[in-house]
């Protein structure tokens, strides 16, 4: 009997971890095809029970307000739940708002830990807001060496923002940039190389 139930539970638990997440990868889809009725319906019902990735994606479309109202508020409890989780891109998104000011008062040491948190966990919009961080002196002294490093750390990955900081950083002869072309090819590319 107890094999029995412990069978069910296990059986249970498989059927609703891989039907979240399901739902969280096609709430996911649903948010960057620009389908956001659909990502509030697959998303909402897994933020409410604890998904920290869905409650990151629902605070996306709060704090852009992506098919809901703009609600900065909102958009902040979300992402502090799936931050307190450990969630990498709820942690960035939370730090953006620290440091943006957006429903809080500016904090760039909140700011500074959250991305830390989630650039420790690989994540590029954390790579790249410490970059941003160490670039502009935002919480810690201006240091264009951190700067470029965890910049190229974030385009390594793909992150639009980085590269175009690199680009920026480049242009302006502020830092190192790394690259392996000539510096009208880097530019043209937006390509930056170890």
């Amino acid at each position: 009997m107890k094999n029995n139930i412990a069978s069910l539970l296990v059986l249970f638990f498989l059927i609703y971890t891989v039907n979240g997440f399901a739902g969280v990868e096609e709430a996911k889809t649903a948010f960057y095809e620009g389908d956001y009725a659909k990502a509030l319906q697959e998303a909402s019902p897994l933020a409410d029970q604890g998904n920290a990735a869905a409650q990151h994606i629902l605070g996306l479309m709060y704090v852009r307000g992506n098919g809901v109202p703009v609600d900065n508020a909102k958009a902040l409890d979300l992402f502090k739940k799936a931050a307190d989780q450990g969630n990498a891109a709820g942690q960035a998104a939370l730090g953006v708002m620290y440091q943006s000011g957006r429903g809080v008062p500016v904090d760039y040491k909140q700011a500074m830990g959250l991305f830390q948190k989630a650039a420790d966990q690989g994540n590029a919009a954390g790579q790249a807001g410490l970059g941003y961080m160490y670039e502009k002196g935002q919480g810690v002294p201006k240091d264009y060496k951190q700067a470029v490093d965890w910049y190229v750390k974030a385009a390594e990955q793909g992150d639009a923002t980085a590269k175009n900081n690199l680009r920026n950083m480049y242009m302006r002869e502020q830092g190192e940039v790394p690259c392996k072309y000539t510096p009208h090819e880097c530019l043209r590319r937006n390509s930056w190389d170890r």
